[in-house]
């Protein structure tokens, strides 16, 4: 999860530095879909379509927080397949009574991409999947909320030309292990460009 920003992760989830997290406001569509946008190489990184696997991200840890009503910002720790340790910020928000994964960022304050262009041929549409996924599937953003999962493990990864998937373990917290799966789907720019985006967390 770099940007994990289920999305992230959200999510999320590259880990760039972004503008300053207005506390309170729940994310919008225009908002998330620039996050992914932003987040390529996390999204790449944990889905395991990147040019060399030592990028790829093995586990992430969620450090201790407290949540408030609009906003949760959660320190985290991303080891990749290197061997290299990441410090990073989750950032959770909470829109029309449902939790979304955001924005992972690097350092330890929360942030957002809010200057991001959109490509052209992008649309939100590319993340209604995910919308909806995350709102169906809350159960994996409420067991981070409250400290069920403390530990992401990725276990393994495939795809193909348009999909890629990342079967995942969660575990650590108070809740029992369980599994599920991260899947991404490709859209195209008007410029050709292929850009990914995290479609379902299940």
């Amino acid at each position: 999860m770099h940007r994990l920003s289920v999305g992230i992760i959200t999510l999320v989830l590259a880990l760039t530095f972004v503008a300053p997290l207005t506390a309170t406001a729940a994310p919008s569509a225009t908002e998330m879909l620039k996050e992914q946008v932003a987040s390529q190489q996390m999204i790449r990184a944990l889905t395991g379509n990147l040019g060399s696997s030592s990028q790829y991200i093995d586990w992430i840890w969620f450090g201790d927080f407290h949540a408030h009503t609009w906003t949760a910002v959660i320190p985290v720790y991303v080891g990749l397949h290197s061997g290299t340790r990441v410090t990073g910020t989750l950032v959770l928000r909470k829109s029309a009574g449902y939790w979304y994964f955001y924005s992972i960022t690097r350092g330890t304050s929360a942030g957002r991409v809010s200057d991001v262009a959109i490509p052209a041929g992008l649309t939100t549409s590319a993340i209604g999947t995910s919308i909806s996924e995350q709102k169906a599937h809350q159960w994996m953003i409420t067991g981070i909320l409250n400290h069920g999962y403390k530990k992401l493990t990725v276990l393994s990864r495939s795809g193909n030309f348009g999909t890629r998937t990342a079967n995942i373990k969660l575990s650590r917290g108070s809740r029992h292990t369980t599994y599920g799966r991260i899947i991404a789907y490709r859209r195209t720019a008007t410029s050709g460009n292929m850009y990914w985006f995290l479609a379902a967390l299940k």
